[in-house]
């Protein structure tokens, strides 16, 4: 072969599609483009498709579902037939599969209107210089003038900051609220990579084995007094100087150390966990009672951006229910319901980003997420192409093959 083709031809679309007949002049039958009746000197016929298998094929028709001791099971489609007395049950192909298949290239040459389309928001995964870093507790909440729900968040550790004090991080640490402590804004790390000198445990399995004997509690390396206020005033400095209690990647703070503590009491507050033991990416972050019913640290979530979540997470999520993602978080089991509807659990420890205006603007489960596009998929099309916007008139395939 002198070129190669792919299995799919792709056919470029014209300013506007084409079109036979308008849908009152159907009604008034002013118009041979109709179906109800045969009209003289009209064409009618039939379209004689012949299917001509290439490989072998087998259409499965029901599954069952396998286990650990046997796979799974599927049972051919087939048609059963009588002829001359004797009864069939040849493998078959499904006719609406064929009909399918016979108007979708009846739309591409004809020029018709897309007739199924999902005007769907498409979506591609965020890079990684775009991930979300700040995390926040999502909870759902009565409002006072009706009976309807409102979502609130509550800004539990700053995102990834740069050394360097910038428009970003001044509108972080006020979203935070400024009389709160910087111990319990910056989330702590628990990983298998070294935790810092402050502490000599430097192997998550270590940590765990010394917590489970009860040996020490996690406590914050940074001191108690610092506020994001005393932050804000001398940033650069304190990043400077406090090596030891923060954790960086070259020019960025992205959490802080620990220390352990043989007889301090136990330190209140979140763990998340990505994997079944303690993972790379585990952390804790400081939480006390106070702050959580300290209304002021609360922050409205706005509806557009929770539908903007539901529809990304029914992106992530396996369409086999029996399956997991490993981008939520461990214990987080978010399925869809029978209608394919997505309901947010409350309660969830969520990563989050604000706007200009100290708006949130965006959340997620996960650091590897996926960016929703503003256009939806009619945006992509010229005008006319789908049949919903093409209400009036009636395209070719539908003349042809609509019954």
């Amino acid at each position: 072969m002198s070129e190669f083709y792919n299995p799919y031809q792709f056919i470029p679309l014209n300013d506007a599609p084409s079109g036979l007949a308008h849908k009152q002049e159907i009604g008034k039958k002013a118009t041979t483009a109709r179906h109800d009746y045969w009209g003289t000197e009209t064409y009618s016929g039939r379209i004689i498709c012949k299917l001509v298998t290439k490989t072998p094929v087998a259409i499965a028709a029901k599954h069952t579902k396998g286990n650990s001791n046997q796979p799974g099971q599927a049972t051919l489609y087939t048609n059963p037939m009588t002829i001359n007395s004797e009864k069939h049950d040849w493998p078959a192909i499904p006719a609406t599969s064929l009909r399918g298949m016979v108007s979708a290239v009846a739309e591409a040459i004809s020029d018709s209107p897309m007739r199924v389309f999902d005007n769907r928001h498409y979506s591609v995964r965020k890079p990684p210089q775009k991930a979300l870093s700040a995390v926040g507790l999502l909870r759902k909440v009565r409002t006072k003038k009706n009976s309807d729900f409102q979502w609130e968040l509550l800004p539990l550790s700053l995102p990834t900051m740069r050394n360097k004090k910038d428009e970003e991080s001044r509108g972080y640490l006020h979203f935070f609220g400024m009389d709160r402590k910087l111990s319990e804004c910056m989330k702590i790390y628990l990983g298998k990579d070294p935790v810092g000198t402050t502490s000599t445990c430097t192997d998550a399995d270590q940590l765990k084995n010394e917590q489970d004997k009860g040996k020490f509690t996690i406590q914050c390396a940074i001191n108690s007094n610092v506020t994001l206020k005393s932050l804000m005033d001398n940033y650069q400095q304190y990043f400077a100087d406090n090596g030891t209690d923060l954790k960086k990647k070259g020019q960025y703070i992205i959490g802080q150390n620990f220390s352990k503590s043989y007889d301090s009491p136990l330190t209140s507050g979140l763990y998340r966990s990505t994997a079944f033991n303690f993972g790379k990416h585990d952390w804790f972050i400081p939480l006390t009672k106070e702050t959580i019913e300290n209304q002021q640290y609360w922050h409205p979530v706005s509806s557009d951006v929770i539908n903007k979540l539901e529809r990304m997470l029914l992106e992530v999520i396996p369409k086999d229910q029996s399956k997991n993602t490993n981008l939520l978080p461990k214990g987080y089991n978010i399925k869809p319901d029978q209608n394919g509807d997505i309901e947010l659990i409350d309660g969830s420890i969520v990563l989050f980003d604000i706007n200009s205006e100290g708006q949130v603007n965006e959340l997620s489960y996960s650091q590897i997420w996926r960016k929703e596009l503003n256009d939806t998929a009619k945006d992509f099309f010229p005008s006319g192409y789908i049949s919903e916007d093409n209400g009036v008139a009636l395209s070719p395939v539908d003349a042809i093959l609509v019954q």
